[in-house]
């Protein structure tokens, strides 16, 4: 049987995954992520969710193929509605955009606990779902950007806060990504584009000061990030 190996994204997901925890994987789609952390001796047994009945029959069959079914426990559900609460200790959500991110969050709060660690991938509205975890009182611990399939994302790894996070713009858009990486460089030249693209339609439709404040972000991020 022929092993396989996850790409950079979903790679960079089972990096920030504990070791012997029981892992929850949100929209699991073919099941590669629990399967590999499995395969490789990493987690004892997960959980796979999609609300898809066709990818959760995949995931099924992968991990028969792969002989880790008995340790994965498949739930046709939306979220983590379908999962015991406090049954994993680390949830992985890949894949989606921010919004639905924080919508699956809150739908159960108990992934926000104490002890819980988030593994989370947006495709879209970081910045919404980074002020969206200060909310709801998790703290990023750690986030780093990675290149698949010629596009920069990003993966943020969450833990209860045990004091008050304070979200500012520059942590909306940046988090805590390390300027020390290649990839950041590559994430904060992507952002600051979008910003400066937002503050040109600001001055177009006569928002000076909007778009002021859009420009001295970029300018901030470039100046801490992409310049490095």
């Amino acid at each position: 049987m022929r092993e396989f190996e996850l790409d950079a994204r979903l790679a960079l997901c089972a990096d920030f995954v504990r070791e012997g925890r029981v892992l929850a994987d949100v929209g699991t789609d073919h099941g590669y992520l629990p399967i590999r952390l499995l395969l490789d001796q990493r987690i004892p047994s997960a959980f796979a969710a999609d609300i898809r009945p066709g990818p959760l029959s995949a995931a099924k069959e992968n991990a028969r193929r792969f002989g880790v079914a008995e340790k994965i426990t498949f739930c046709l559900c939306d979220g983590l509605t379908g999962i015991p609460q406090n049954a994993a200790c680390d949830v992985t959500i890949a894949g989606m955009g921010g919004e639905m991110i924080l919508k699956i969050l809150h739908d159960s709060p108990w992934a926000c606990g104490e002890g819980m660690r988030l593994i989370l991938q947006p495709m879209t509205m970081v910045p919404k779902l980074r002020r969206g975890l200060c909310e709801l009182g998790m703290a990023i611990t750690a986030e780093k950007a990675v290149m698949a399939a010629n596009r920069v994302y990003t993966v943020i790894c969450a833990e209860k806060a045990k004091e008050p996070v304070v979200c500012t713009p520059l942590w909306e858009q940046m988090g805590a990504l390390s300027p020390e990486y290649e990839e950041t460089r590559l994430y904060a030249e992507r952002i600051t584009a979008g910003l400066l693209a937002r503050s040109n339609g600001c001055l177009h439709e006569g928002k000076t000061e909007e778009a002021q404040q859009l420009k001295n972000l970029a300018d901030e991020i470039i100046r801490r990030y992409a310049a490095v």
